[in-house]
């Protein structure tokens, strides 16, 4: 009967209704999004290099590279409250994102969707932080945007893409979702990643290191389509880096 009691609880709280849960409160809540460090992207929920906005390079993506990938960071707000047996009746598993775009520009199949993760455990009292990284926006959904009229090269215009993301989680058998944030997106082609022209390639090596401008390829980048700019370069041997065009 206790059990019982307290998922009524916590339904009550996270606004579930009947036919679905209604996301109307922070207990289970994105707190931000982190950036994914270079060289390692990993999403680390301790980490405070947030990002509260993104770039996404059309160009790049229909080269080849991902559709735009953030990191949110889940917390569980609920009250601590363990038992006599050290269970925490209040923790959470976080185990999917409901992801909303409510934009004609995007492709009619990516409105609403789910992204299953496995972000791990979340423990309660509000002390405890889960990570995850995911396209929000995925590639085929950026190759379909439409009524952008972008200029090569240019610097993003028009509104963003607003994309609304949610938390999934499973506390005992009961699936709980929190509340919707937004994350905007601006869109351009050619703004991220350039090309800077024939790669330089290391005799001893022969592998190519740099444009012949000079410019360093930033190879550390995790999604050579979103948010720093990248210089790639093209060569006949070994095969170029991934460009834009």
């Amino acid at each position: 009967m206790r059990f019982s009691i307290r998922a009524t609880l916590v339904l009550a709280s996270l606004g579930c209704v009947v036919g679905g849960c209604a996301a109307n409160d922070q207990s289970l809540a994105i707190v931000h999004f982190v950036a994914l460090e270079a060289n390692m992207c990993v999403a680390d929920p301790t980490s405070m290099n947030i990002r509260g906005r993104g770039i996404i390079d059309v160009g790049a993506v229909k080269a080849g590279a991902s559709g735009y990938v953030a990191a949110p960071v889940v917390q569980n707000l609920l009250p601590a409250d363990t038992t006599s047996t050290g269970v925490d009746v209040n923790g959470m598993f976080v185990k999917a994102f409901d992801v909303k775009i409510n934009d004609s520009r995007v492709p009619g199949g990516f409105h609403n969707f789910r992204q299953p993760v496995a972000a791990g455990y979340l423990a309660s009292g509000g002390t405890n932080r889960a990570a995850a990284s995911f396209e929000i926006l995925p590639r085929e959904a950026v190759i379909g945007l439409t009524g952008l009229n972008l200029v090569v090269g240019a610097l993003p215009s028009g509104p963003p893409i607003v994309v609304s993301v949610r938390p999934v989680v499973t506390r005992a058998s009961l699936e709980l979702v929190g509340a919707y944030v937004d994350f905007p997106i601006d869109v351009c082609d050619g703004c991220v990643l350039f090309n800077a022209g024939t790669c330089l390639i290391d005799p001893t090596s022969k592998l190519s290191v740099a444009p012949a401008t000079g410019t360093n390829t930033k190879e550390s980048v995790c999604n050579r389509a979103q948010d720093h700019s990248t210089a790639c370069c093209t060569a006949t041997m070994p095969p170029g880096e991934l460009c834009s065009g």
